[in-house]
């Protein structure tokens, strides 16, 4: 698994998780087509990013997952 965020197939974020006592950390580091995508689809770009860590998180049985 890469742990990258795809947009239309291109990477646009990369991205490393830290566990924690009760949550899961996933750290973003945004890409040059970060910008690009996120004009293109706003908000639900970083809620989908989110969904992604929930599901990551309930994966590890840990109750939350904290996006940065």
């Amino acid at each position: 698994v890469a742990p990258v965020v795809l947009v239309r197939g291109q990477i646009v974020a990369t991205w490393r998780h830290k566990l924690k006592a009760k949550r899961v950390d996933v750290t973003l580091t945004k890409l040059k087509g970060w910008a690009n995508a996120e004009a293109e689809r706003g908000a639900t770009l970083m809620e989908a990013v989110q969904a992604q860590a929930n599901d990551l998180a309930a994966h590890l049985d840990l109750p939350e997952a904290a996006v940065k």
